[in-house]
């Protein structure tokens, strides 16, 4: 332990000598994210009383006992994720630059928004997304004895996904047409709660986000954040209760428990807290203990980029899971799998600075679109890797990749330039 902290405050100590924090920059993220996980996690589990510890699906008492062997497996991941980091700014100088910079987000003023367009784009993949999601849950979407009613299918991977970017375009709107802005997120979020789903969370988060990058004054994006934070706090604290406290499933039982056990909101926001940066300790300790069956096999369904059904994820699945609220950790899993976590996590630290560079230049260039999808697949990389399997959160490396090489033939495709010859009988 004693090796990995030293490895990580000298790996800091060089990455961040000079370098401007960005609150963009998916490395930033990482790493503070992280480290706050490791100091809310020591803080709970030596300074919390025993008798009041949160304690969800007793994951808490099970893994009381190795505790320092699990802070190993976070502060490795630590190190070697700053380990590819220190990598890439050796192997380009141009990071370095790019790093000691202020970087300004946004200047609305400066940038011509078609927000008709924009506009019309939203409402029709909300309209695609309602009608997806029905068509996967039906009734069910209001009353339901499971939480999950059946295996996931391909349409709940197409509206998810969806959600996500209906967010983002909701906020880009919120400033300038307020009406569609308003009925995008809050019909998302009304999914999100029917399904009794996390995504509900991480919709209104990236909401927020969005916005605030437009917003014009230091003062104002202050304001907003001085709100947001508590108000989405508190929101995750009820999500969370939703399904945890109500009779049943669907939007029925679930505003029923709101009215009739309105105190377990601010119960659960407590519990947030401990969620966000505590739970999936010991959900990765818990992983480790039960993943058994850890193969080759089994990790390489997890790295595909094939749907489900093209391999066999279906199969394994349910055999990922601690419970069905909660599945194993991709941490956990990564590290039944010591030889290749080790070139993976500094692949991790590489890529994420590739990306980081890439966002950077993008933003001081004035071209958004790309880049705040990276931050966005990064960002739910980040939280999908504490908490969910291996498979949910590779993904988002795929989809960032994707977003990569998109952005760059688009771009180079832009400066073409198609000359035709007359051809002379």
């Amino acid at each position: 332990m004693i090796l990995y902290l030293s490895l990580i405050i000298v790996l800091l100590a060089l990455i961040y000598n000079k370098r401007k924090f960005f609150v963009l920059s998916p490395v930033d993220i990482f790493v503070l994210y992280y480290l706050a996980v490791i100091f809310f996690t020591t803080i709970y589990h030596f300074y919390y009383p025993r008798s009041e510890k949160i304690n969800f699906f007793n994951l808490d008492m099970k893994n009381h006992k190795n505790f320092v062997d699990q802070l190993i497996v976070f502060l490795r991941v630590i190190s070697l994720f700053l380990a590819g980091v220190f990598i890439y700014k050796i192997a380009n100088p141009g990071y370095n630059a790019i790093n000691k910079i202020r970087i300004e987000i946004v200047n609305i003023k400066d940038r011509k928004i078609n927000y008709k367009l924009i506009s019309n784009i939203t409402i029709s993949l909300l309209i695609v997304c309602v009608i997806l999601v029905y068509l996967d849950y039906g009734n069910e979407l209001f009353v339901r004895k499971k939480y999950i009613p059946k295996d996931s299918s391909v349409l709940k991977m197409i509206y998810s996904n969806l959600l996500i970017f209906i967010s983002v375009l909701s906020g880009a709107l919120m400033k300038k047409v307020k009406i569609i802005s308003w009925i995008s997120i809050l019909t998302v979020i009304f999914i999100g709660i029917c399904l009794g789903s996390r995504i509900a969370s991480i919709c209104l988060i990236i909401f927020g986000i969005t916005y605030s990058l437009f917003l014009s004054k230091r003062s104002e994006r202050i304001l907003f954040y001085s709100l947001f934070i508590p108000f989405i706090t508190l929101f995750f604290g009820y999500n969370i209760s939703l399904r945890s406290q109500s009779f049943g499933h669907g939007l029925i039982p679930y505003m029923n428990m709101t009215i009739s056990k309105p105190h377990v909101i601010f119960e659960y926001t407590v519990r947030n807290v401990y969620y966000t940066f505590i739970f999936g300790f010991y959900v990765t300790s818990e992983t480790i203990k039960l993943y058994k069956d850890a193969s080759l096999e089994n990790l390489m369904t997890c790295m595909s980029p094939l749907p489900g059904r093209m391999v066999n994820w279906y199969q394994i699945s349910k055999h990922l899971r601690i419970n069905i609220y909660a599945p194993f950790s991709a941490i956990g899993e990564l590290s039944k799998f010591p030889v290749f976590s080790f070139f993976y996590y500094i692949f991790l630290g590489f890529y994420f600075s590739l990306v980081d560079r890439f966002i950077k230049k993008e933003i001081m260039n004035k071209r958004y679109i790309f880049s705040i999808l990276q931050v966005l697949m990064l960002l739910l990389f980040i939280m999908f890797s504490y908490e969910y399997n291996l498979r949910s959160t590779h993904r988002f490396i795929w989809y960032s990749i994707f977003i990569l090489i998109l952005s760059r033939y688009l771009y180079k495709l832009k400066k073409m330039k198609f000359v035709f010859k007359e051809i002379k009988e």
